[in-house]
């Protein structure tokens, strides 16, 4: 049973009713996470938004963009991301055996290389934070420099789908059995580190830059917007960069404030090991108040003396969100009570925007700023 109401057509805002009529048009229904997203209509938006270019303007072909989106949403234990997309993947070409094994939790006997590229890239990836060399280099050689970024977008937008999907607990169509989950069962940590050496796709320099670029790099640093990190990689792919950057600024300016907001990021690029976000996070959450013991407890994996409720409430969902992507009854049940569902909501698409900032600096290699005084404890 979903564990808040839709928002149904009849009560909807104008705000509300503008951004279901955009994912009318571009989806063909409200359907999903965005009942539930429309609480929150600026999130719905830039979700959509994000979502649609991950969907509708990727570079990655049919086939093997609805296999990486059902793998991520196996991965996570969402029931309704996954009998979408492994039926779409289905249709799209991938085999029933190859998808019944994911869904078992197996690795496929693949007949065809370019699946078990993606398949290998992903669940690496998911699972231990960071990718090796050979691995990087057979998704690279599949999809290309762009369909990789698109990749990583791809990633980025159906976590946060699925947190959410698992968190409010979207049932499936009444005709489907849910297979697993929800949420994954989660566990220790894996095991983090430094960046190896040189970045693999370095962040793109403002000389080095096509007109295209140029004009949407410099119109983000007109603003004061974000530029490093993930958006030095996005940039490539303009259009991208914008509906990232959308996100972002959708989550810094919601319904958490600063202070929570940074407690959530930083428990989140903790768990998902990403040095650079790290660094970049732990400066600003000092900055909005939280103190360097706090950081620090994060930062080696323990729970931090917290004195404000609210402060609790958002550590504590945190934490089970970045590790299993869902959460128990319990658990909902005292986030909801703390912070209301409008609160809530952006805290799961706060953990799940920044799961996928972190594995897109990994994947990257994105160096830490020498500038950024707290360094990811290993």
């Amino acid at each position: 049973m979903t564990r808040i109401e839709p928002v149904s057509p009849d009560r909807m805002t104008a705000e509300q009713k503008a951004v279901a009529d955009d994912i009318i048009e571009s989806r063909g229904s409200v359907r999903g996470p965005f009942p539930i997203m429309l609480h929150n209509p600026g999130l719905a938006s830039a979700s959509q938004r994000l979502g649609g270019y991950a969907r509708f303007d990727s570079k990655i072909e049919p086939r093997l963009l609805e296999f990486a989106v059902a793998i991520v949403g196996r991965f996570w234990g969402a029931h309704v991301e996954w009998v979408s997309h492994s039926r779409l993947a289905r249709e799209a070409g991938i085999d029933g055996a190859v998808l019944k094994a994911v869904e078992d939790g197996r690795r496929p006997d693949f007949a065809h290389d370019d699946e078990a590229a993606i398949h290998d890239f992903l669940t690496a990836l998911l699972n231990k934070t960071k990718i090796d060399d050979a691995t990087y280099a057979k998704c690279l050689e599949t999809l290309g420099e762009r369909g990789l970024i698109d990749l990583m977008a791809m990633i980025t937008h159906y976590t946060i789908v699925s947190m959410t999907l698992n968190t409010f607990r979207v049932a499936v169509p009444e005709d489907q059995t849910p297979p697993f989950g929800p949420g994954r069962a989660g566990g220790a940590a894996p095991v983090s580190g430094e960046s190896r050496g040189a970045a693999r796709l370095g962040p793109l320099k403002r000389e080095d830059m096509n007109d295209e670029q140029a004009r949407a790099y410099d119109e983000v640093a007109a603003k004061g917007g974000r530029l490093g990190g993930p958006n030095g990689i996005f940039i490539r792919v303009p259009e991208l960069f914008a509906l990232n950057q959308a996100v972002g600024n959708y989550l810094r300016a919601a319904h958490l404030g600063p202070r929570l907001r940074q407690l959530a990021m930083i428990v989140a690029v903790r768990r998902w090991n990403g040095a650079y976000a790290w660094g970049a996070q732990a400066r600003d959450a000092l900055k909005a108040g939280i103190s360097r013991e706090v950081v620090d407890a994060v930062n080696e994996r323990r729970t931090p003396a917290l004195i404000d409720a609210d402060d609790r409430a958002i550590h504590a969902a945190a934490v089970e969100l970045a590790d299993t992507g869902s959460l128990t009854d319990a658990a909902y049940q005292a986030a909801q009570a703390q912070l209301g569902h409008n609160r809530l909501l952006d805290l799961v698409a706060t953990v799940g925007f920044y799961t996928g900032v972190c594995l897109t600096v990994n994947v990257f290699e994105v160096e830490p700023r020498p500038e950024f005084e707290i360094r990811l404890a290993p």
